[in-house]
């Protein structure tokens, strides 16, 4: 069974950020994500993390980031990002279109075989949560044969996840922020949908 870890950056309201990036790494085993903030912990890194909860780039140094996109350059595993530009769009349902943008991620994968999908716990309303699962796996380029699970998690206890999230702010201070240097550490294959 395949891996797809799930976060985003920025946010779908009115104000705020100008893009929005949702970004799923696809990795044979979630294992080996959470393997590179296992190692932080204990060597590099120890000091810094010793108090630390949850990684989070937004509240990291770009040493530790840029420590993180190297590790996980040696992986075998695939990036797969939507860059929403929000200026171009009436956002009037933050849920539906949170539910779009992730349909088209999942449009972007063929897989072959069994599907472990985690995804940062941003819904909390069983409906809600049914209602994503139903689309992802319509959109999803896998045969019926194949199970597909799909976990909402939360970040803090899934260092898989606050892996994404690096990689996923990395990209939106790239688009953001026109800010490359993160993005320029990353050399694994990765498939960008621009909205705009």
């Amino acid at each position: 069974m395949r891996s797809l870890i799930i976060d985003e950056s920025g946010d779908l309201g009115k104000h705020g950020s100008k893009y929005f990036i949702i970004l799923g790494i696809l990795i044979k085993n979630e294992k080996e994500l959470e393997k590179i903030v296992k190692n932080l912990r204990r060597n590099k890194f120890k000091k810094k993390l010793a108090n630390v909860r949850e990684i989070k780039a937004t509240n990291s140094s770009p040493k530790l980031i840029k420590q993180i996109l190297r590790k996980v350059n040696h992986l075998n595993a695939e990036i797969f990002c939507i860059v929403l530009t929000k200026q171009k769009y009436s956002i009037v349902n933050k849920n539906q279109c949170y539910d779009y943008l992730s349909g088209l991620l999942a449009e972007q994968i063929e897989i072959h075989s069994s599907l472990l999908v985690r995804i940062d716990k941003s819904k909390i309303i069983r409906k809600d949560i049914n209602e994503f699962n139903k689309l992802f796996k319509e959109k999803l380029n896998i045969d019926e044969k194949f199970n597909v699970e799909i976990y909402h998690s939360l970040s803090h206890r899934y260092k898989s996840i606050q892996v994404v999230d690096v990689v996923a702010w990395s990209y939106f201070q790239k688009f953001e922020n026109q800010n490359p240097e993160f993005v320029e550490q990353i050399h694994l294959k990765v498939n960008i949908k621009e909205i705009d």
